[in-house]
């Protein structure tokens, strides 16, 4: 095991370019964002600090999007390798597979990057956190799962159980779930004491991502067969067809209670509900898309390999929350003192549109506060209730 910590990180690029913003269908809207610091991104994952982070396939580089648009790009020496799998970690910063060097690696929010190497880290694809404060991954070649501490040190299982494992995620019983692909076929569970069980089923084919889904199950991509599957912790698998997937890849869990997917082949994002009901969406900017996830905002962000691009989908909560801001708009018309309350919720409606979740909550926050200290002055008790309702309901659709 050694590491580097590495000075010198070079931002590429600071730039916003949006593409296009159009209508994919009757309740959401697609964005994509292009710019000198997205280069054949791959893996994507919310950061600790509100804004996207991405791997650079392309060249060698770990992108960051905030959800107003703005990309950053860091470089580093010991980015050398094709960066892919990234996830966020219980120590704040994010980390980084690197397969095509046997390596893991660490970047701070400030840009600061720590490279792993050694025994335990072979042909290394997806990684994620663990519930024990660790990262797990999964070594495909090697046939292992390896555990890494945030100080670096590194544990490797191997054996019955583990052929070829691809994608790994934490699942709610405190164990980690992964992917199996080729002979495999299997969908495989390591306890963070080392031990494995292992879940075949006709239903799990070259299985891809997986994620845990609201509903207390995981969730996985098939590519081959095109369809999603479900597992349940205690094995019981399902499978989910539809024309509206297609060559699935990336997962995970929407903030509207869904799964949401991206389809390599038909170049759409899909979702499925916890019963399987399947959406497709298409637009002219989604092409190639690998990973996808839910950022800080409400929406959904994926990364397209094709076309140098990230992708930001909203969901129905986000559209319902901006349409109930639109009905509170009206609900304060004429409502004192002066204009304050409607100017409040302009303000609630700016930062909406532009994706700044924060301060839409800290506005309605400061919304609520003020009908409160004008009740029974200048407004009635039964009119701020009304109103604190509805600025409460606004702010529970988008998390705040």
């Amino acid at each position: 095991m050694r590491m580097r910590l590495l000075a010198g990180i070079g931002v590429v690029a600071v730039a916003l370019i949006v593409g296009s913003a159009a209508r994919a269908g009757p309740d959401v809207a697609v964005s994509n964002y292009t710019g000198a610091g997205i280069n054949r991104p791959f893996g994507i994952t919310a950061g600790p600090d509100g804004a996207l982070w991405f791997t650079n396939y392309g060249n060698n580089t770990i992108g960051r999007i905030t959800v107003g648009g703005v990309v950053s790009a860091f470089t580093d020496a010991s980015i050398v390798a094709s960066p892919l799998a990234i996830t966020s970690g219980p120590d704040g910063a994010l980390w980084f597979t690197s397969p095509e060097d046997n390596s893991i690696g660490r970047i701070t929010p400030a840009g600061a990057v720590s490279k792993f190497t050694g025994e335990g880290i072979g042909d290394v694809r997806g990684i994620t956190a663990g519930p024990d404060g660790a990262l797990w991954f999964a070594n495909e070649t090697d046939s292992s799962i390896g555990r890494i501490t945030t100080a670096g040190a590194v544990t490797s299982y191997s054996g019955a159980g583990i052929a070829g494992p691809f994608a790994i995620a934490s699942g709610p019983d405190n164990a980690l779930w992964f992917t199996s692909q080729g002979m495999q076929n299997s969908i495989g569970r390591i306890s963070t004491s080392g031990i494995v069980s292992t879940f075949s089923d006709p239903g799990i084919r070259s299985p891809g991502e997986i994620a845990r889904g609201p509903d207390g199950a995981l969730w996985f991509t098939n590519r081959i067969g095109n369809s999603i599957g479900r597992i349940t912790t205690a094995g019981v698998v399902s499978t989910f067809t539809g024309p509206g997937i297609n060559l699935p890849y990336g997962i995970c869990s929407g903030p509207d209670g869904a799964l949401w997917f991206t389809n390599r082949y038909s170049n759409s994002i899909g979702r499925i509900t916890t019963s399987g009901v399947v959406s497709n969406y298409t637009h002219p900017s989604i092409s190639g898309p690998w990973e996808i996830v839910a950022g800080s905002d409400g929406a959904v962000w994926f990364t397209n390999g094709d076309n140098n691009s990230i992708g930001r989908i909203t969901t129905p909560l986000v559209k319902g929350a901006a349409e109930q801001l639109a009905d509170l708009g009206v609900a304060v018309q004429g409502i004192g003192p002066g204009t304050s309350l409607a100017d409040k919720v302009k303000k609630a409606q700016t930062a909406l549109n532009r994706n700044d979740v924060p301060g839409t909550c800290s506005i309605l926050g400061a919304f609520i506060n003020q009908v409160k200290a004008q009740t029974g002055k200048t407004i009635t008790v039964e009119k701020a209730a009304t109103l604190i309702a509805d600025a409460a309901r606004i702010t529970t659709v988008l998390g705040c």
